[in-house]
Order: C-alpha cells, then structure tokens, then sequence
C-alpha cells in the first residue's frame, strides 16, 4: 500500500510547475483524500474516519476516529485516543493495502508477521477470508470482539492450527454455527476455553447455542486435570442439547458435579443416559437441583443405586412406576434406601 498514489481519476490539487513543494492534496474515486507533504509525508483520510500516515522513514501510521456514544453523537467521545497503530514499512509487502487487502499476494513468512488488529475485518468476503492461509495467522493479534465476530469461521482448517493459535483464540467471538461438524469433531476441545464465551454475560447462551455438541469431546476437556473443572463449571448446561451424545465415553469424561442440573430442559433430562452420570463427584447442591422425576430409573445400574445418596433425594418427585423399578433392581423399598444411607451419615 502507498498512500502517495494517485489514482488517474483522481482529482489533484498542487502548486505550479517550477514553484517551490508545498502540500498536494488527492481526492480518489473511493472518497478518501491524500495529502503529501513537503517532507514525503503523507496522509490518506477515509470518510469513515480512518486514517493512513506515512512518514518520511517509511514509518504507516493507521489511525481510528475516537468512539462516540451511539445514543447521543454530540456527546464527549468514549475514547478520546482512537486507536493508533504503527507499522514499520518493512513489514508490509509494496502494494499491500491495508484497507482492502489481497492476502494471495503474502508469502506464508509475511502473512505470519502481518498484525491483523490493524485490518478491518468487518468488510472482508468470504471469498477474501477463503484466500487467508490460517494456519499463519497470530490470532492474538486479533483482540477486538468486533473484529472476531466478522471471521468467517467456517473458513477455517482447525486440525492444521497449531496448539499456540488455539490458546490465543478469543473464542467469544467465535461463531460456532459457523463450522462444519467435521471440523468440530478435529478441533482440540482442551483448547477451546468455555471462560471466554462466559465473560459475554447474557450474550453467552446464545453463543453456546450456536455448538453442536454431540462433536465436543469431553475427554480433551477432562485432560486438562484440575483445570478441566472451571471449564466444566463455565458451560450453560442449559443450551447442552444431551439427546445427541451418544456416546458413553464422552457423557462418562463430564464432570457432573459441574453441571447444573436446574439449568436443563425436561425434555433434554429425560433423553439424558443416567446410566453415564458418576453420582459419586455429586455434592448436596446437584442433589437438590435434579428433577427426580425426569430421571431414567431403568438405565441404572446395581452400582449406580448403590452410589446415589438416598437421604438427599426428593423422592416425592419419583413416580410410582420407577419406585418399582428401584425396589426391583436393589432389593429395598424407598424407604429402607433412605434408613441405610443415613445410618452410613
């Protein structure tokens, strides 16, 4: 990108032929405006507001306007700065430009070192975002919210990023309804971290609405060790839709005592294999949150019946057909149940 350019059919402004260097100003067919100064310097500005600086050294300077508050336009802006960022020439290719960029034209060592914070995705195809080689990218660079939402994620190859991409994905801004189920079943679910999407507050159930999750793999999220249990206690278990996890291996790598139990639909309880639940990590508090009567009797086992605390059981919410299934595989009445476990208190 130079910003000293101009375009044949812009409209330029200057001194005379002979006279001495003064500043030229350029209007090019885009709307924006480029002044060049007597020291080389120059200065595109966009009618959005944006600005490009070069200096003499080659230095690019992008510059942001100041936000306002949308309510009330005359008000003082939030930030009173914008957002400045420098560039040293060299480390963009000659004819790069920032504000609508060919990224076919990097090699992967200039893609790499390219600070995508300085480029405003919100106005990138999809047909440019299919030209970006991924598995370049430092995702880190990317910081603005705004900024993440307008990736098209379904562009993305997540089995070739590396374990240091994905650590350094903010994945709040990740559309996830955006990928297909067979990258989501490659992706490294120990990397994706849950607290991200949290921190969005009422914005983050719709954002684990967006996850299919019969492709997460609970195991990665379990490798974590002692860490896997704040991610475990960040999701909404109300948008885990149960009824497409089929798998016992993965519905055994959950950390039940992590999960709210209040937070899940009736319809999902009842599709839920009770028989994969460890009642064992339960504490008092999953006990008083289950709907006992969307319970699956028939899918436990003797030592799953064994495991279940009886004396912090609501059993008024068992109905009578599953009070019969209960005293048929453990031998006991209801009752008898709840006199053993808290005798053992």
């Amino acid at each position: 990108m130079d910003p000293t350019v101009a375009n044949p059919q812009a409209e330029t402004s200057g001194p005379p032929p002979g006279s001495s260097p003064s500043t030229t100003s350029t209007v090019n067919p885009d709307g924006s405006v480029t002044m060049v100064f007597p020291d080389g310097s120059s200065v595109r500005s966009f009618p959005d507001g944006n600005q490009i600086h070069m200096g003499p050294d080659g230095t690019v300077i992008v510059a942001t306007p100041p936000e306002r508050n949308s309510e009330d336009p005359t008000a003082p802006p939030v930030n009173t700065t914008g957002g400045i960022f420098e560039v040293p020439k060299s480390a963009l290719p000659d004819g790069f430009d920032l504000t609508k960029p060919d990224f076919s034209m990097l090699s992967p060592e200039e893609l790499a070192d390219l600070d995508f914070g300085l480029i405003d995705l919100t106005k990138l195809s999809a047909k440019e975002f299919k030209a970006i080689d991924w598995k370049q990218v430092d995702f880190a660079t990317i910081d603005d919210l705004e900024q993440l939402q307008a990736i098209n994620w379904g562009t993305i190859g997540f089995s070739s990023l590396s374990a240091e991409q994905l650590a350094n994905i903010n994945w709040a801004g990740v559309n996830f309804s955006q990928i297909k189920a067979n990258m989501l079943k490659s992706l490294d679910w120990s990397k994706v971290d849950f607290t991200d999407i949290a921190a969005l507050g009422d914005d983050a159930a719709a954002r684990f609405a967006q996850i299919n999750w019969a492709m997460v793999d609970f195991t990665d999220i379990a490798s974590l060790g002692e860490a896997a249990a704040e991610q475990f206690a960040a999701i909404d278990w109300s948008k885990v839709t149960f009824s497409k996890i089929k798998s016992a291996t993965q519905l055994d790598a959950i950390d039940w005592g992590r999960v709210d139990f209040d937070e899940i639909a009736a319809k999902e309880l009842k599709k839920l294999d009770w028989g994969e639940v460890d009642w064992d990590e339960l504490d008092p508090d999953n006990y008083t949150d289950i709907a006992w009567g969307s319970v699956q009797w028939k899918r436990l086992d003797r030592d799953d019946f064994d495991a279940i605390d009886w004396s912090l059981v609501d059993t008024t919410e068992i109905r009578i057909k599953d009070v019969q299934i209960i005293g048929k595989a453990t031998g006991l009445t209801i009752e008898e149940l709840i006199a053993r476990d808290l005798e053992a208190l």
